[in-house]
C-alpha cells in the first residue's frame, strides 16, 4: 500500500479501536470521510478489502467490520511497521523453504553416494565370484607348470 493508503488504514484501525472493535461498514466510511475529506470512499473501500484479504487486520461479520487480533498488534506497532514485519517474515519463510530444498538435495546426494558405494561393491563382488573359476583354472595351470619345471626328472 502507498503512504496515503497506510494513513487510511491507520485511521480505520483507530476508529475500530474507539468503537470497541466493531462498526458498521457504512458508519466507518462516514467517519473516515468526516475525519479527512481527501479520503474518498473508493480508496477507503480498497484499503478495507486489502486489510481483510491481505493482512487479516480486520474481518467482516455480517454487516459489521471487526478488529482482529492482528489488527490490535498493528495498532500497537503502527501499520507501516506491521506491514514491514509481515513482508520480512514472508521473505524469511521463502529463504527457509529454499534452505529446506537445498537440504533435501544434499541429503539425496549423500544417500546416492551410499547407494553408489553399495552398487559398486555388489558389482565387484559379483565379478570376483564370476572370475573365481577362471582364477582357479589359471592357478591349476600355474601349479602344473611349476611341477613340470621343478619336479621333472
Amino acid at each position: 500500500m502507498n503512504e496515503k493508503q497506510n494513513i487510511i488504514a491507520e485511521k480505520i484501525l483507530l476508529v475500530l479501536k474507539e468503537s470497541n472493535g466493531h462498526i458498521r461498514e457504512s458508519d466507518l466510511l462516514d467517519k473516515l470521510e468526516s475525519v479527512d475529506n481527501s479520503f474518498n470512499q473508493l480508496e477507503s473501500t480498497f484499503v478495507i478489502s486489502r486489510m481483510i484479504e491481505d493482512y487479516k487486520l480486520i474481518y467482516r461479520s455480517k454487516s459489521w467490520i471487526c478488529l482482529s487480533s492482528n489488527g490490535e498488534v498493528a495498532i500497537n506497532l503502527g501499520i507501516s511497521k506491521y506491514i514491514r514485519k509481515i513482508h520480512s517474515n514472508q521473505r524469511l519463510d521463502i529463504k527457509m523453504k529454499r534452505l529446506e530444498v537445498i537440504s533435501k538435495i544434499l541429503s539425496i546426494i549423500k544417500d546416492s553416494h551410499t547407494i553408489l558405494t553399495i552398487a559398486v561393491t555388489a558389482v565387484c563382488t559379483s565379478l570376483i565370484y564370476t572370475l573365481s573359476p577362471n582364477l582357479k583354472e589359471l592357478l591349476k595351470l600355474f601349479l602344473q607348470w611349476c611341477k613340470s619345471i621343478f619336479f621333472s626328472s
